[in-house]
């Protein structure tokens, strides 16, 4: 317990010096930045007790608004809590390109390189890959169908595979949210390169504390903008009635 709450408030430091160094100010409200690190923090301690997950809640924000660098939370922190703040980093800066290749610089986080073989090949060929969870198979040089490692069983591949889907298919200009939903849908959600099958992502994959850092990043960001854009449509006495005060209490921050 105390390197869990020493990691979290090393942290909780780190970043609350970093903003305040740079001046940076809450936009709508004028209050300390430290005030939307909290929130972020409570809202990850409050599905998940992972310290690492916590802490980077509190520094998610520092390499791109800040001076401070993925480096400088490495040296501080270690390569565990890098890996996730980096994760977390707008890495989709507009000097990298275009749309298309921003979201592929994105996407790298989560999905994974699909490891392929020809039909014909025996299954056993897996037996050199015991960590991957599916493969892709090969059909006059394209990756057209897809084994889960859990239905291989024995012989070739073309004996156990599975076509893959259209709506399995992502582009990989696609954004998160599109992964999001096509893995409501499928097992596995399979990412394109020039029009070729390259990667996969699996709801394994989305359980990582990366991708669970991600999806508490994109719940925050919605629930800010609906905050925001009831205050502008409604007059202060006609919303707050409607919430609890520890909601109230949140919308305030």
């Amino acid at each position: 317990m105390q390197d869990m709450t020493d990691l979290i408030g090393r942290a909780r430091q780190f970043a609350s010096d970093a903003h305040r160094n740079v001046g940076q100010l809450r936009k709508y409200s004028g209050q300390p930045y430290e005030e939307h690190l909290r929130s972020v923090a409570e809202m990850v301690s409050a599905v998940a007790d992972d310290p690492e997950m916590i802490a980077a809640a509190w520094l998610h924000d520092v390499v791109e608004d800040t001076p401070t660098t993925i480096e400088d939370i490495e040296r501080a922190f270690g390569p565990g809590l890098r890996e996730l703040v980096d994760a977390l980093t707008d890495v989709s800066r507009p000097h990298e390109g275009n749309r298309a290749a921003r979201k592929a610089l994105d996407r790298k986080h989560l999905a994974e390189p699909l490891p392929a073989f020809e039909a014909e090949s025996p299954v056993a060929l897996t037996l050199d890959l015991p960590d991957c969870p599916v493969f892709g198979v090969r059909e006059q040089g394209r990756i057209g169908a897809y084994v889960p490692r859990a239905e291989l069983g024995t012989g070739r591949f073309a004996d156990v595979m599975r076509p893959v889907q259209a709506s399995q298919v992502l582009d990989s200009s696609s954004g998160l949210a599109n992964l999001v939903m096509t893995l409501t849908r499928h097992d596995y959600c399979f990412v394109s390169l020039q029009g070729e099958v390259a990667a996969y992502a699996g709801r394994d994959e989305m359980q990582s504390p990366v991708a669970r850092m991600w999806l508490f990043g994109m719940v925050t960001t919605a629930e800010l903008a609906i905050t925001q854009q009831i205050r502008f449509a409604a007059a202060e006495t006609q919303w707050v009635t409607l919430l609890t005060p520890a909601r109230l209490e949140k919308a305030r921050l």
